[in-house]
């Protein structure tokens, strides 16, 4: 804010019983405040600018200082396995360790799947391998 601005803020707090020149006063504020910050933004673009190309680093840490980090949300709530929204913590681990538990599941029937199937292959090989050495034998 500038001084200017902050002088006007003065005058309005001073302005309160006069509600047409408090309204008045109030508006030039908001417009002169929206100038202020459309030129300090302008400044801080210009600046990321001439970073962009001498030093990036400092270009990616000036950006992250006008647009904040990034941050991750949370509802504090979560859906159950009927569609019942749960909003109490004990509840919500109590689905997350029922969820974890299906996704351990889902990975071992997978993979007994999997070696059900190299099982059944190696069988196969097996197999064909005893039936050419039954004929070789037999012709041999």
């Amino acid at each position: 804010m500038t001084e200017d601005i902050l002088n006007l803020v003065d005058k309005r707090r001073k302005a309160k019983g006069e509600q047409e020149e408090y309204e008045s006063i109030h508006r030039e504020v908001r417009r002169k405040c929206e100038e202020a910050k459309e030129t300090w933004l302008n400044d801080k673009c210009r600046e990321i600018d001439t970073f962009q190309r001498q030093a990036p680093n400092t270009m990616y840490r000036k950006v992250e200082e006008l647009m904040g980090k990034k941050k991750t949300s949370s509802t504090g709530c979560l859906k159950a396995k009927n569609g019942e929204i749960i909003m109490e913590k004990d509840k919500i681990l109590e689905r997350w360790s029922q969820y974890i538990k299906e996704l351990k599941e889902r990975n071992r029937s997978k993979e007994r799947q999997l070696c059900r199937t190299t099982n059944s292959e190696r069988r196969s090989k097996d197999s064909y391998l005893e039936d050419e050495k039954w004929k070789s034998h037999r012709t041999g």
